[in-house]
């Protein structure tokens, strides 16, 4: 299976769409990283809970990792934006991958002093690494004109799917090695961490030249582009992406995805277990929207640049919607977990089309600050609806939380109604970027 789409001419030259080989190895490069320093968010998600209630003896806080991971990511999104639009995206990476490394020891020692404050706060700072992760999608964009931009988004995401196995491959790796040193098996994994983190530094090192340096010298690297995007210097508050309607839309589509899909994967434990599924089942279901999320990442990519943004935005919201609704409709394994699939690959197309259009309408020196806006806003609905979630479950059951979800994903639609997409990646009043380059 071949990971890029390159198309060659009958004499074997390649042609005026083959992607150039440099742009090729620095979004390997970039996926790569993006396989292993991913790996930490599940990290987190699975030793976290394990790791409170060992110290704290309660299940009340067991939430403050997941908690942690969010609240890092307000806090680091925009900064590092800023940096990658300052000094270029590398350095931004690096520092986040930095703050990883800085987290790591931390959450180790909490484990020999049984300390939930040092927990909390090396959960906060390792996630600003997994933060980081972010600002690629921003070096990936930056790489690719716009009728290709989906496309190099979906790569990116492949690096996602291919990282969910690192996680536990690395807590399996770590429980060996507890056995043979006696060190606490919960403290091993965060001191292997260094082993998923150190080679995305190496990684990003090896990317040449910074992807900001590529996207304001277009033709230099695709041959059949002629311009290059056109760099605007600048702020870029909240009130400046709202003036863009691309821009606005983007993020009131994206948040609420990424809400509904942290809601409904904190309720499908929920729904698997009331219904008589055991823990083996449980974690199936998760690999499968797992899979939703990431597996079809390529060819969504492709079809955001072929049909268009928006169009692929009303496609995922419609399967989130889906997903919510059938989850907790049933009481039968299949369906149940069909759901979850549903809503993990409406999650993956509203991902792909909405940081297109976000790249699609910002200019370059200003990319990094627009998409570390945009997560800000998804990280307040990401901790704010599985709490919202849980309220509505325990008053009203788990369909109307399948009901609200619905609901969530179609408040968006009026504002995906009136803009106006002319052609893929280019929109009315878009105050675009790079529509030359396309």
């Amino acid at each position: 299976m071949r990971l890029f789409r390159s198309s060659s001419a009958t004499s074997g030259a390649p042609s005026a769409d083959a992607i150039p080989s440099l742009i090729k190895r620095n979004t390997a490069l970039f996926a790569s990283a993006q396989a292993l320093q991913g790996s930490g968010n599940q990290l987190i998600t699975a030793l976290g809970a394990v790791m409170v209630l060992e110290f704290t003896g309660s299940a009340l806080l067991t939430g403050t990792g997941v908690t942690m991971l969010q609240l890092a990511r307000i806090l680091v999104s925009y900064p590092l934006g800023r940096v990658a639009d300052t000094y270029g995206r590398r350095p931004a990476m690096l520092m986040g991958l930095f703050l990883g490394l800085a987290g790591a020891p931390i959450l180790a020692t909490s484990v020999v002093f049984e300390s939930y404050f040092l927990f909390a706060l090396g959960a906060l700072v390792f996630g600003m690494g997994v933060g980081a992760t972010q600002q690629m999608r921003v070096g990936v964009t930056d790489m690719y004109p716009a009728k290709r931009r989906g496309e190099a988004l979906g790569y990116l995401l492949t690096g996602s799917l291919i990282g969910s196995v690192v996680a536990p491959f690395l807590i399996s790796i770590a429980g060996l090695v507890s056995g043979w040193t006696g060190i606490n098996e919960l403290a091993m994994p965060w001191l292997l961490t260094p082993l998923v983190i150190i080679p995305p530094v190496f990684a990003i090192l090896l990317v040449k030249p910074d992807p900001k340096h590529i996207a304001t010298h277009m033709a230099d690297f695709w041959p059949n582009i002629t311009e290059n995007a056109k760099p605007a210097r600048g702020t870029m508050s909240f009130k400046d992406v709202l003036r863009s309607r691309p821009r606005m839309t983007a993020m009131a589509c994206y948040a609420p995805a990424q809400g509904v899909m942290s809601m409904s994967m904190a309720a499908m434990p929920l729904v698997l277990t009331s219904s008589g599924h055991s823990l083996t089942r449980i974690s199936w279901a998760v690999t499968i929207h797992v899979l939703g999320m990431f597996a079809f990442s390529i060819p969504l990519g492709r079809l955001v640049d072929r049909v268009g943004r928006t169009k692929v935005i009303w496609g995922g919201l419609a399967t989130s919607a889906m997903g919510g609704l059938l989850m907790p409709m049933t009481e039968i394994y299949g369906p149940i977990t069909f759901g979850g699939f549903l809503f993990g690959v409406g999650w993956s197309a509203v991902f792909v089309a909405a940081t297109a259009i976000i790249a699609d309408a910002t200019p370059v020196e200003q990319r990094g600050r627009a998409i570390g806006l945009n997560d800000t806003t998804a990280s307040l609905f990401t901790i704010a609806l599985p709490i919202t979630g849980g309220v509505i479950a325990d008053q009203f059951g788990l369909m109307a939380v399948g009901i609200f979800a619905a609901i969530l994903t179609m408040l968006p639609l009026p504002l995906l109604m009136r803009l106006r997409e002319t052609s893929p990646g280019h929109f009315e009043d878009a105050q675009e970027a790079s529509a030359p380059a396309s």
